[in-house]
């Protein structure tokens, strides 16, 4: 099977449920501790600033210790906004503001946009917040 079909087989599949619930997306950094999380996040933060000054960074950047070292203030407050609905973190803040993510908005669904330079910190990451997920499922049931 082609690339193309197997999507629109996806793509049947989803609209057979007719699945008619409200979805959001937000970026969604994880890592073992709150720090770490949070400087694995500053890729994003640095994508953002990149983007506010005008221009294009051509590959994801990697982590700083320090993402306040490389904005101004009225920068840092821009990329700030930005993120605002971003949520990061370990294991268990992550379940925490998933769940108040869900009840301030009424979602049925997040889609997690995880932009994280090192691809094992990727998958440790999504790892981290597949568990997450299922803690909240078990908490909505």
């Amino acid at each position: 099977m082609h690339a193309a079909d197997s999507i629109r087989a996806s793509v049947r599949a989803v609209r057979a449920c007719n699945y008619e619930g409200p979805r959001i997306a937000t970026f969604i950094t994880a890592a073992d501790t709150d720090a770490d999380a949070q400087r694995l996040f500053t890729s994003v933060q640095q994508m953002t600033l990149s983007r506010l000054r005008g221009t294009l960074l051509p590959f994801l950047p990697e982590p700083v210790a320090d993402f306040d070292a490389l904005a101004n203030a009225e920068e840092r407050q821009r990329t700030d906004a930005a993120a605002r609905a971003a949520i990061n973190g370990s294991a268990q803040s992550l379940e925490t503001q998933l769940m108040a993510m869900l009840e301030k908005t009424g979602a049925d669904e997040i889609m997690a946009l995880s932009f994280i330079h090192d691809l094992n910190a990727r998958r440790r990451s999504l790892e981290i917040i597949a568990q997450a997920r299922e803690r909240v499922h078990a908490r909505q049931r």
